[in-house]
């Protein structure tokens, strides 16, 4: 028995490397019985030299356009994440860009000259940020850093409103988004000591080592 996927069929993959969701999979069929996912890997399909270069140097990447690769099959449900929101382009690309609304795991430090033979990209520190506007060509797109509440694994709220707290990400910087992480708002009804309007975050999306996450309390935490 074969069940097609769905309208929107694009999902996260997780990387076996760092275990981030932070390649993507197009779904064509499921296979019955057995639950036999065929799949082909979207890979990025570079604009120019410069975007050429990080991704012969196999770094992650995650925005920008893909075109669909090698097909697969997979039995592991699980190595599949959230569901893509992209656009279809011309001649069968897609176009991945961070959305409003949407909680982004970003690069804390990332040198795109570094060759990815040495593992590098494996060591950098990770912000959880929050995409407060929308792509915009030649712009690029408005964020807000989260703090992570003390407590609590996977719970972040919004960071004050300073010049630390929101930045803009450039077009030539996108290449420091990471992933997307999946998250559920808060009402703060919960349990005690959840702040309405925080988030609770994915753990599986999350670096295992929590001094991996760079926040904006985290310095204050420090000079305690």
């Amino acid at each position: 028995m074969v069940r097609k996927s769905g309208q929107n069929p694009n999902r996260a993959y997780y990387d076996k490397a760092d275990g981030m969701p932070s390649h993507y999979a197009l779904i064509r069929k499921v296979l019955y019985p057995g639950f036999k996912i065929k799949f082909r890997l979207l890979v990025p399909y570079p604009e120019d030299q410069r975007e050429g270069s990080r991704v012969g140097g196999c770094l992650p990447v995650s925005c920008g356009k893909f075109r669909c690769g090698v097909t697969a099959y997979t039995y592991n449900l699980f190595a599949f994440s959230h569901q893509v929101q992209c656009v279809k382009a011309k001649r069968g690309q897609y176009v991945v860009f961070p959305r409003k609304g949407e909680i982004w795991a970003f690069f804390k430090d990332r040198d795109i000259n570094r060759s990815s033979s040495t593992n590098n990209q494996r060591e950098y520190k990770y912000k959880v940020v929050e995409i407060l506007s929308e792509y915009v060509k030649n712009v690029g797109v408005k964020v807000r850093s989260l703090d992570k509440v003390i407590g609590f694994v996977s719970l972040f709220q919004r960071a004050r409103m300073t010049a630390v707290g929101t930045f803009f990400i450039k077009p030539n910087e996108l290449h420091k988004f990471s992933h997307r992480i999946p998250s559920f708002n808060m009402t703060g009804t919960e349990r005690k000591g959840v702040p309405a309007g925080s988030f609770e975050l994915d753990p599986y999306a999350l670096p295992l080592n929590p001094d991996d996450i760079w926040y904006p309390g985290k310095v204050k935490e420090c000079m305690q």
